[in-house]
């Protein structure tokens, strides 16, 4: 009478499990690499993303409003600028591990959209690693 076995040795089930843990061990720790990069990146393109809300809210609106980026606090918000009042439209946090570089920071843009100065913001990652967001004179908003 013949025997077939089927199946896989116990070794072979155990070198298949270490290849596939050494495999996973390899990728976390190119992703922990990665991950602040990618941090950076999506903050800087949500700050140009705000920046850019308020100017179209100042333009639609036909007011004058404002961005301001606050050092110590590590956040950022909208505010409409009333009679010299400033009146909180929407406040943003950065993301764990993402700070400010520049000092606190205020953008005004008047009905037209355009901001009472040029500015840049930088942000900076744990791993030191920079991104800056210019607000020009005209209006034009860009990631350097």
């Amino acid at each position: 009478m013949k025997i077939n076995n089927r199946g896989f040795t116990l070794n072979e089930l155990l070198v298949v499990m270490a290849i596939i843990v050494i495999m996973c061990g390899v990728s976390l720790i190119y992703l922990s690499t990665f991950s602040p990069s990618t941090k950076l990146k999506g903050e800087a393109n949500q700050i140009f993303n705000q920046i850019h809300k308020t100017q179209n809210y100042a333009l639609t609106e036909q007011e004058i409003y404002s961005i301001k980026f606050t050092k110590t606090t590590g956040n950022y918000s909208i505010n409409k600028i009333a009679n010299e009042n400033s009146n909180l439209v929407e406040s943003f946090d950065l993301q764990n591990g993402i700070v400010f570089v520049n000092n606190d920071l205020e953008i005004r843009f008047n009905a037209a959209g355009i901001p009472s100065s040029s500015a840049d913001i930088t942000i900076q990652n744990q791993k030191g690693e920079s991104s800056t967001i210019q607000v020009t004179t005209t209006g034009y908003v860009k990631i350097i």
